[in-house]
């Protein structure tokens, strides 16, 4: 993911987040979290946290 530009590298990072909410939690089989570490830079990353509310 390095090598895309700003706006591409933004446009991934909204795509994950989107695929990663539409996939919800199965609580007969998940955790009740994901954690996902996305690099998008040489020193640049982005933290994803997805939870369960009640």
């Amino acid at each position: 993911m390095r090598h895309l530009n700003e706006q591409e590298r933004d446009a991934y990072v909204q795509e994950f987040i989107r695929k990663d909410k539409a996939a919800g939690f199965d609580l007969s089989r998940d955790a009740l979290m994901r954690v996902a570490i996305l690099r998008t830079g040489d020193e640049d990353y982005y933290f994803v946290w997805s939870f369960i509310t009640s």
